[in-house]
């Protein structure tokens, strides 16, 4: 009997020990990313970007991989992003189209110009920066995230070795989107966005992207950040339409292939 009531103490206090390790929140977490992102001064990293989504018979598969560069400057942080995209349909009638080009992408902190290059053409464009199209070095990310999405945070991971906040994100309106739910991965020691694993209604895995080869806090020219349209390529002001998106500069969110 002491033996037992010795062993039921013990148990007790592990319990009470347990429960004093109170778990995180996700308000909790945000805050913490939202913190850490606030010291970096600079974030150079590849961003690997593969989906493959299929409809109604029909295959969309996608390929976006390149350099992505942001210095921290709060809400008017300057940008670039170099990357190479390629992009293949399997039609259900047994057809396949494929295209290959380049898109980059460079704002200033005001405006973002993209130069495409790609299946014989060039074009270049001159857009404002969308405010709702965060970075993945930018803090409002989380938030942007959070205003079509219901977040919640799931068990810590680790990517590359590094322990890692991991972030579900199911759509609002899931009617309408191809994506079932999202796990997003963040590097607990800087709040970087690392790594994001999307799936559709059905389990399967339609979206995965990639931040590796991360430096922080390097110096990056000025001159990185400066856009020069090539010899003969007009660039067109879209200044006074709607607020322009950089490809390739954050997250993709898959779409389901249209038939036609």
């Amino acid at each position: 009997m002491k033996l037992q009531r010795l062993l039921a103490i013990v148990v007790t206090l592990v319990s009470c020990a347990a429960s004093a390790v109170r778990a995180e929140t996700l308000e909790e977490v945000k805050q913490k990313i939202s913190d850490r992102l606030d010291r970096l001064r600079s974030v150079q990293a590849r961003l690997t970007i593969v989906q493959d989504v299929d409809s109604r018979g029909s295959v969309y598969q996608a390929r976006t991989e390149g350099l992505y560069e942001i210095q921290n400057k709060g809400a008017r942080s300057p940008f670039r992003s170099d990357m190479k995209v390629t992009q293949t349909l399997k039609e259900s009638g047994g057809g396949s189209k494929k295209a290959e080009f380049t898109t980059l992408s460079i704002c200033d902190g005001e405006f973002v110009y993209t130069l495409q290059e790609g299946m014989g053409r060039r074009s270049a464009s001159k857009g404002r920066v969308d405010p709702a199209r965060a970075m993945f070095g930018d803090k409002a990310f989380l938030e942007n995230l959070q205003r079509d999405y219901n977040l919640k945070l799931l068990a810590d991971d680790y990517v590359d070795g590094t322990p890692a906040w991991v972030i579900e994100a199911t759509p609002k309106d899931a009617a309408n989107s191809p994506i079932g739910r999202m796990n997003h991965y963040f590097h607990k020691d800087s709040g970087l966005w690392v790594k994001a694993i999307g799936r559709n209604r059905e389990g399967k895995v339609i979206s995965q992207t990639a931040v590796a080869d991360i430096k922080l806090n390097v110096e990056i020219p000025a001159s990185r950040f400066e856009f020069h349209p090539p010899p003969g390529v007009e660039v067109v002001d879209l200044t006074g339409g709607s607020p322009a998106r950089p490809d390739g500069a954050r997250p993709a969110e898959p779409k389901a292939p249209v038939k036609k």
